[in-house]
């Protein structure tokens, strides 16, 4: 038995990923997600790091979501950016050469 073949998102993907690029910095926030609510609505979050673990980028996403009264989450993506990341602080940690 085969598993059912679900279409890809990729406004989706693409809304995701642009968070990923555009807010995920250094190790507080290295995850993105974006969901899908029945009525259409995107909306996305990044996690939020702590020194006990803090919340995945799904977790902050579901409550983003009811926070803007998007209930119905129908589809989830999440993703990071790839390679190193580099927060502000190393930055201004780094020696200037």
């Amino acid at each position: 038995m085969t598993a059912p073949i679900h279409p890809v998102d990729h406004a989706l993907v693409e809304a995701a990923a642009q968070v990923a690029r555009t807010r995920c910095r250094g190790d507080r926030h290295s995850m993105a997600a974006a969901g899908r609510d029945r009525d259409g609505r995107i909306v996305t979050a990044v996690n939020a790091y702590h020194f006990t673990g803090g919340p995945c980028a799904g977790l902050v996403l579901i409550g983003a979501a009811a926070a803007e009264g998007a209930y119905d989450l129908v589809t989830v993506v999440a993703g990071r950016t790839t390679g190193p990341t580099r927060s502000r602080r190393d930055e201004e940690d780094s020696p200037t050469p």
